[in-house]
């Protein structure tokens, strides 16, 4: 019940409270919701409080205070890398969420996952959904300049020939 509480406070973009709950129960970050099997929605079983600032697929509109409470769940233990038991993971996630990008935070939720996390979380797909599409070439550029490791194709996409 205290997991479901914790994400109505993430939706409505309240960091009193939800600060309030993970300073009280430490096993909030790490915890897992949606595990009923008649939830209609595999890619959120099994997500943690962090998995679900991605906003994609989209739950629910996110709050414009989302990288503030991101920022907080990590800085309470939440593991940027745990997946959904589907194997989904917030950081590719966020690489291809639209709600991020229409709220032009997308940059900014990726480079705090990627400086308190794992770059190559799902073996680099993170890279792969940022040139996909050409509107992500500033994505892509930023990925490259926080250290993503680029293979030929992406370093193409990027018009780096040197």
């Amino acid at each position: 019940a205290q997991f479901y509480t914790a994400v109505a406070a993430l939706d409505h973009g309240d960091v009193d409270h939800l600060q309030q709950m993970v300073d009280a129960d430490r096993t909030l970050p790490p915890a897992r919701g949606y595990l009923d099997e008649s939830y209609p929605h595999v890619g959120f079983r099994g997500a943690t409080l962090l998995r679900l600032v991605a906003g994609d697929p989209i739950r629910t509109r996110l709050p414009s205070n989302i990288v503030q409470l991101a920022t907080l769940l990590i800085d309470a233990g939440a593991d940027v890398g745990a997946t959904t038991l589907e194997g989904r993971g917030v950081l590719s996630l966020s690489s291809r969420s639209s709600q991020l990008r229409w709220e032009g935070i997308r940059s900014e939720m990726i480079e705090l996952l990627v400086r308190r996390g794992n770059l190559d979380e799902e073996g680099g797909k993170i890279l792969y959904n940022a040139l996909s599409d050409p509107r992500d070439l500033e994505l892509g550029e930023g990925l490259h300049q926080i250290g993503a490791n680029l293979d030929l194709r992406f370093a193409a996409g990027l018009g780096l020939v040197d």
